[in-house]
């Protein structure tokens, strides 16, 4: 079973992924009903408690990495809020060969994650291909080598006024979906409420004779 059913406060429902992690139990050994390939039943356990204890280390460890795919992986923000940008792929069909061993500059297009997350971007979603964003990278190189201090510094408060706001939207949208999830709770109580009061049966008088 994949799913069980939760109960809210407000007496709603919803379906949750159980939790399908196996505790330390699931890694005993047990004699299966077929019979085994090694005739041997100390060697069996021997090999099993040897993978047991192999896949309980590696359980701990985290295979992600932070390594960037592409050049300007975690360097290009959103022109208009200053948001994170997400990498997209050309369709295969279209794609360019590989350039040491990485997709074309070419089939590699920058988005606003904001946009396409919440289309909250105040520009409406900005989108750039990684070899124009190399190439306009590398003639900002260039100007940065031959820039002034107060130049720069300018160029540094807006950067982080951008960030700023970046996480001042963020922040605002988190509030309101908070809102709206407890705006829906009262009116979920307010229908039970008004069902249970209508579906109510009524007392008949008794008349007099």
């Amino acid at each position: 079973m994949s799913h069980q059913v939760v109960t809210n406060d407000d007496g709603s429902t919803k379906r949750k992924r159980v939790n399908r992690q196996r505790d330390v139990t699931a890694f005993l050994y047990y004699g299966g009903a077929h019979g085994a390939v090694i005739g041997d039943p100390s060697e069996c356990e021997r090999i099993w408690d040897a993978y047991a204890k192999r896949r309980m280390a590696q359980s701990g460890q985290s295979f992600f990495s932070n390594r960037p795919r592409y050049s300007l992986s975690r360097h290009l923000r959103c022109s208009g809020c200053g948001g994170r940008m997400q990498t997209a792929l050309r369709n295969k069909k279209y794609r360019r060969p590989l350039v040491d061993g990485l997709p074309n500059p070419l089939d590699v297009t920058f988005h606003c994650a904001n946009h396409i997350d919440s289309k909250s971007c105040c520009a409406k979603g900005t989108y750039i291909s990684l070899a124009v964003a190399e190439k306009w990278f590398l003639e900002w190189l260039d100007r940065e080598a031959q820039v002034s201090e107060r130049e720069a510094e300018a160029l540094a408060v807006r950067t982080a006024a951008l960030r700023t706001q970046n996480d001042g939207d963020h922040a605002l949208l988190r509030r309101l979906e908070d809102v709206q999830s407890q705006l829906q709770g009262l009116r979920t109580k307010d229908d039970k409420l008004t069902a249970s009061a209508t579906t109510r049966p009524r007392r008949r008088s008794r008349s007099g004779g």
